[in-house]
């Protein structure tokens, strides 16, 4: 946490309030719902996690369709760039995602989760060049040792797999 408050410190300003609210509240759902997949995961051993999946981005979806309704009136191009984000940053990530489950805790999921966070100013900065703050780079190098440091950690302290 102490690194995504560096990481974002230059960024929160009280001007951005809805905009700070909704990045804290997509971060505490992100936690739930790794939380319920691993809940579900091992209160019903032999069932699909999926439908938490399912049922979390159909409720997304319902709450951003008001929003999306007014404003969005997307070409053929922009309408099949939808599609293609939709099908394979959203929904392959989502499986792969809810398949990892089974072979990491919660805590590591979301974890490895926040390199997302670390890693979108380096896309930004390679994309169109805006360069991070020096609290930036400083927190993505805290968030990149913890996330490090925990894997090997509990690599390290895993028995072997015959």
């Amino acid at each position: 946490m102490g690194g995504l408050l560096l990481f974002f410190s230059g960024h929160l300003e009280p001007g951005n309030a809805l905009g700070n609210a909704l990045a804290l509240g997509s971060g505490l759902c992100l936690a739930m719902v790794t939380l319920l997949l691993k809940w579900r995961r091992l209160k019903d051993l032999g069932k699909s996690p999926y439908s938490v999946v399912v049922v979390g981005n159909v409720l997304v979806a319902l709450v951003c369709l008001p929003m999306a309704l007014g404003a969005l009136r997307p070409s053929l191009g922009q309408g099949l760039a939808l599609v293609y984000l939709g099908v394979f940053q959203l929904g392959i990530s989502w499986v792969l995602f809810t398949a990892g489950m089974k072979y990491l805790s919660a805590t590591a999921a979301v974890i490895t989760c926040m390199l997302e966070a670390v890693f979108n100013p380096v896309w930004v900065f390679l994309g169109i060049g805006e360069r991070p703050s020096g609290l930036a780079l400083l927190g993505g190098a805290v968030v990149l040792t913890v996330v490090g440091w925990y894997n090997i950690r509990k690599t390290s302290t895993q028995e072997p797999i015959d």
